[in-house]
């Protein structure tokens, strides 16, 4: 019969309690080719509902066809990554842009946009397929910026190809609990004890 101590069981509950190793299967939060075509109006973007941690919009477009929709990350939770599972196009690169609020705040022609009312935006391609670009967003040049999740709230998308032939992408917008300080807390306190452990033992 296996024995393990205090300090043992404490750092036990405690990888136990920040584990995510159970796979998350993706819901579809919109698919153009089922759904219908995303508005075009950036002053009434089509209402989507999240259902789940991966999220994920379907969505075709050419260089005069905007994508713009709009969805809440409820209090809790946190928007936490913007994954292109997919993305392909005879083209280089499609536009994502995220604001707060609804309706998105600037106009795509003149006298926008305004990248000073954005939160961020990316020109993204191939090369990003399976990689998170939230936090590249926020690197948009003259937007507000942001840097980590986003938090609880309401944004809005601006999605467009930017070239004359058609795209077609898959991205997944990952919402996730905010982490409960105590787990952070568990575990740094359980890997303390095993070295106070340890140096006991010396």
């Amino acid at each position: 019969m296996v024995r393990l101590n205090l300090i043992q069981l404490y750092l036990l509950s405690a990888i136990i309690a920040t584990s995510t190793t159970v796979p998350v299967m993706a819901s579809v939060m919109w698919d153009e080719s089922i759904d219908g075509d995303l508005s075009g109006d950036y002053q009434s973007p089509t209402a989507l509902i999240p259902i789940g941690v991966n999220n994920q919009v379907l969505y075709s477009s050419v260089s005069a066809d905007r994508e713009y929709f709009t969805f809440d990350v409820d209090a809790g939770d946190q928007l936490a990554a913007i994954i292109v599972d997919n993305w392909t196009s005879t083209d280089d690169k499609s536009f994502l842009a995220v604001a707060s609020g609804n309706p998105f705040p600037t106009p795509p022609t003149s006298p926008g946009p305004n990248p000073a009312v954005m939160l961020g935006y990316h020109h993204f391609g191939v090369a990003d397929v399976g990689l998170d670009i939230l936090q590249i967003m926020g690197a948009g040049p003259g937007s507000q910026g942001f840097s980590g999740p986003l938090g609880a709230g309401t944004y809005t998308f601006w999605a467009q190809e930017t070239g004359p032939n058609a795209a077609a992408a898959t991205l997944n917008f990952v919402i996730t609990p905010i982490p409960e300080p105590a787990t952070g807390i568990l575990l740094v306190g359980g890997l303390a004890m095993l070295t106070l452990g340890r140096r006991w033992a010396i």
